[in-house]
């Protein structure tokens, strides 16, 4: 399994937790370029079907 795989995976695992949870996930993440540290955070709110 490529690491592309294995992260959209752990997304799909998120967003169905989040669904059948009915709560919002918020991860924080590093995403550096070349020059400078980068911190970014995905907030994800479930919606009613």
């Amino acid at each position: 399994m490529t690491i592309q795989m294995e992260r959209r995976h752990f997304y799909q695992i998120v967003i169905q937790e989040a669904h059948q949870r009915q709560k919002t996930v918020r991860l924080l993440f590093r995403c550096d370029a070349p020059d400078e540290r980068r911190f970014l955070r995905l907030t994800i709110i479930p919606q009613a079907d």
